[in-house]
């Protein structure tokens, strides 16, 4: 490499150098209004058409001659580096970019004061870059990140961090689920990995970032790394007594700690929450504690206590008119509804298998029995009666309900991409219960798309673990089987308690339906493990729980 470097031209050695200070790849036109720039020391605004154009001028020469003279000397430049390998040119979007061996070599080349130069120099030229009236891609945040990345490394880091916070956050986060993006722009705030916080000066933007920090982190499938900068960001919080962040940072929190088994410490915190929010009169936050307090509940099989948090949210965000967060309470309502369903067939297994036993000959085989017990099991919303029909129904209407608000939202501002995820996982969930197979399919085929994406995993396995459910019911046990796999291998890599149990209690049915009974108890063993939690009475998974102790009786396992 430097053989190859030494032999450039002064003028390709700058290029390259300069060209490795980019964040990633660089525009054609952004090389050209950056090379004239660097040559001069003032600008003129001139009008083309009703367009604002910058050009920089040299004062001595004639400015449109000197603009050919440079554009041919880059031409040059950038074709013999072209030519050498050293510069990837992608034609159809005129962007160039490096290996990243490369630019990390130009770069180093560059001394720390050249450097210095250069990134105040590149954050001048995007700092005069005009937004976009509507951000519609990725593409178009490329300036602004470009300016933050600059910023950053002219050691302006509250600059960036408001740039962050203002300009960039909402977009990456909410709108394209950009986490690793996002990951690797706050990130660069840190002065290492190892450190703790963030080079800010201001303690409340230290935890502002950990926390958003710890979403990406939540979501992007990396919990162990989420929950302790969400513990500091809580840290900070109570040291400035902010009660509002605090309420916020508790919230987000017990969101990675239920998926984590964490269930009383889930509890504590979003009861700390919302008596916050209530305190301060933020009801927004309020509402968003009861929702997540909501789900906890119908987690632990509180459905009645679960419904009057999901429904006192409700009330708050529609008197606020938020529109977002109607839909999410609605897709909690989807959930709690399917996870009723399970407890109400469970119920009716538990009734089938006593009237089994009360007639069942004791010198029948225990293998006979897990036959019957998993006939009933693996048809479980077949089994539902006329007057359990309610949570099939609920859930189906709260499902369709949530997409057309994710709907709503995205025609008021933009599309959040988690809603639709979840929006289209329950809703295709919600029509398997309901036996329509196409619209589970279809829904569910859409929610993984979407889902991986963006690399969505916080979803993943709950959404590969209901198209598993559903090739069984058309009868494809062999890609039911793998799905369930995927599904496990993602729960076991990311420590995710709650959808761990509920893969492997499919899988030990799956085993059932083999004839496996070994590997069945393997699956069911360890889903009851996982289910348990923090322990009864009120802190385990119950359905699955529940459904688990009963795979083990009919297994002849005694718990």
């Amino acid at each position: 490499m430097q053989q190859t470097y030494d032999s450039l031209t002064s003028g390709c050695q700058k290029l390259l150098s300069q060209i490795a200070c980019f964040r990633g790849s660089v525009a054609e036109e952004n090389l050209r209004e950056i090379a004239v720039a660097q040559e001069n020391n003032t600008f003129r605004d001139l009008r083309f058409n009703n367009v604002q154009i910058k050009f920089w001028i040299l004062l001595d020469i004639n400015c449109l001659t000197y603009i050919l003279f440079l554009h041919e000397s880059l031409n040059a430049d950038l074709q013999d580096l072209v030519s050498r390998g050293l510069l990837q040119y992608d034609q159809p979007n005129h962007r160039y970019d490096l290996h990243p061996i490369v630019r990390r070599y130009a770069y180093d080349r560059l001394g720390s004061n050249e450097r210095s130069i250069v990134h105040s120099q590149l954050r001048d030229y995007f700092a005069a870059v005009p937004p976009p009236e509507q951000v519609q891609s990725l593409d178009d945040l490329n300036p602004v990140i470009e300016l933050y990345h600059h910023m950053v490394k002219a050691g302006q880091y509250d600059e960036a961090y408001r740039l962050f916070r203002d300009r960039i956050r909402n977009a990456t986060f909410n709108q394209f689920g950009a986490y690793q993006l996002v990951i690797e722009l706050i990130l660069a705030l840190f002065s290492n990995a190892e450190e703790q916080l963030p080079r800010l000066k201001d303690e409340d933007a230290q935890a502002y970032t950990l926390d958003v920090l710890a979403g990406s982190y939540t979501y992007s499938g990396q919990p162990s790394k989420a929950i302790p900068r969400c513990k500091l960001a809580i840290e900070i919080s109570e040291k400035l007594n902010d009660k509002h962040s605090l309420a916020i940072y508790l919230s987000n929190l017990s969101t990675i700690q239920v998926d984590s088994g964490k269930l009383k410490a889930a509890d504590k915190n979003l009861r700390r929450s919302i008596a916050l929010s209530q305190e301060i009169g933020k009801e927004l936050e309020e509402a968003r504690g009861h929702i997540n307090l909501g789900i906890l509940l119908a987690c632990q099989g509180m459905w009645t206590e679960a419904e009057a948090k999901l429904s006192t949210a409700l009330a708050i965000c529609e008197k606020n008119r938020e529109i977002r967060q109607q839909g999410l309470i609605w897709g909690f309502r989807a959930l709690t509804a399917l996870l009723l369903i399970r407890a109400t067939t469970l119920s009716h297994v538990v009734e089938q298998r006593d009237l089994r036993k009360n007639k069942i000959p004791a010198r029948q085989s225990i293998s006979r029995r897990i036959q019957n017990f998993i006939g009933t099991l693996l048809n479980r919303e077949s089994q539902i009666t006329e007057q359990d029909t309610n949570p099939v129904a609920t859930a189906l209407v709260a499902a369709q309900r949530s997409l057309e608000l994710a709907n709503e939202y995205a025609r008021r501002k933009y599309p959040d991409v988690e809603d639709y995820v979840q929006a289209y996982w329950l809703l295709g969930a919600a029509h398997r219960v309901n036996g329509n197979i196409e619209e589970s399919d279809r829904h569910l085929t859409e929610a993984i798309t979407r889902c991986r994406a963006i690399n969505l995993v916080f979803f993943e396995a709950d959404i590969l673990l209901e198209l598993a459910r559903l090739r069984l019911a058309t009868e494809k046990p062999d890609e039911a089987l793998r799905l369930a796999k995927e599904a496990l291998t993602i729960t076991e890599r990311c420590g995710y308690v709650l959808q761990g149990a509920d893969v492997h209690l499919f899988l030990a049915q799956l085993a059932l339906a083999d004839g496996d009974r070994e590997k069945a108890l393997s699956h069911a063993r360890e889903a009851r493990q996982l289910a348990t939690c923090d322990g009864p009475p009120n802190y385990t998974y119950k359905v699955a729980y529940e459904e688990a102790g009963i795979l083990l009786e009919e297994l002849g396992e005694g718990i």
